[in-house]
């Protein structure tokens, strides 16, 4: 090989490795953000499962209410029809079907449902006909309204009872994970499902300061007007009676210039929450007493217990 070739060689090596050398830290680079970019894409698909988990605990399987629920005065509603006949125009090609549709019974005095029908002949919209044998509210934001009863005593579910989705399957009215239930006889199925008692029940709408503070003054209102409360009412308008005291002192002991009326929020909220909190002893005519009513309470707890 003739000594041209062999530096024409030559040079083509050392080129290749400056080549090779160049790449080296990029490819580093590359295969770092890869790296990332798995570990990002681990995370995020750890967070969906998580996310599809969560959905499927608080799923809500929309089942028919009964008929002997559905109002009769002109409402539009969602219906669910058997249809037995070929006539009765189904919206879809089933036996069963879903429609929309009215019985005005208060208004007319006649007991007829009206219900949306589809001719499949024609491709359009006609009167339909059938059995009507379950309803919903026509907007779904109306299944949170005085028209959803429970399907057990038909009183109206205005609260939520949370129950995990093993116990619904146990107490549900139809059976499996459908149905609605009053927080009445939700407890009462638990309570017979796990021992008395064995259920907490919860408001289905988060509540809002103003809306809390609504009612707390309706009941303050209704005691200090001398009507006669319920012992609910009675309890509620004594609570917050006992958080403006603390509050009125707590104003008298602060500073002037913001300081007071901070003492004034903080005091009346704890003692909404806690009237024996530990924040609330400088208040008290006996400071002492409040430590002393604590340990009582924690003594009558711990016979509650059986500890």
């Amino acid at each position: 090989m003739s000594d041209v070739m062999m530096k024409a060689l030559q040079m083509q090596n050392e080129s290749l490795t400056r080549q090779v050398e160049q790449l080296g830290p990029e490819n580093e680079r590359v295969r770092r953000i890869l790296t990332e970019f798995d570990a990002r894409h681990d995370a995020d698909q750890a967070r969906i499962t998580a996310l599809e988990a969560q959905l499927a605990a608080r799923r809500v399987v929309v089942r028919p209410l009964p008929m002997s629920s559905a109002p009769k005065d002109g409402t539009m509603l969602r219906l669910l029809v058997r249809y037995d006949q070929d006539n009765w125009f189904p919206l879809e090609d089933s036996a069963e079907a879903w429609t929309i549709g009215f019985n005005a019974l208060d208004d007319t005095g006649e007991d007829v449902w009206q219900m949306a029908g589809w001719n499949w002949e024609h491709d359009c919209f006609t009167a339909g006909g059938g059995t009507v044998i379950g309803w919903l509210p026509f907007h779904d934001q109306s299944l949170d309204s005085d028209t959803l009863p429970c399907q057990i005593c038909e009183r109206p579910v205005l609260v939520d009872a949370t129950v995990s989705n093993e116990d619904w399957a146990k107490i549900s009215p139809t059976g499996d994970e459908g149905g609605y239930l009053c927080a009445a006889c939700v407890a009462e199925r638990m309570c017979d499902l796990h021992g008395w008692p064995a259920v907490s029940v919860v408001s289905s709408q988060p509540t809002t300061a103003a809306e809390a503070a609504k009612v707390m003054l309706a009941c303050y209102d209704k005691d200090m007007s001398g009507t006669k409360p319920t012992e609910a009412e009675r309890e509620v308008a004594l609570a917050v009676a006992l958080a403006s005291s603390f509050a009125a002192y707590a104003y008298e002991q602060g500073m002037p210039g913001g300081q007071n009326a901070h003492a004034l929020a903080r005091s009346f909220l704890l003692a909404l929450i806690d009237p024996l909190h530990p924040d609330l002893d400088y208040l008290r005519a006996d400071p002492p007493s409040g430590q002393t009513a604590r340990d009582a309470r924690a003594a009558r707890r711990a016979i509650g217990e059986g500890k």
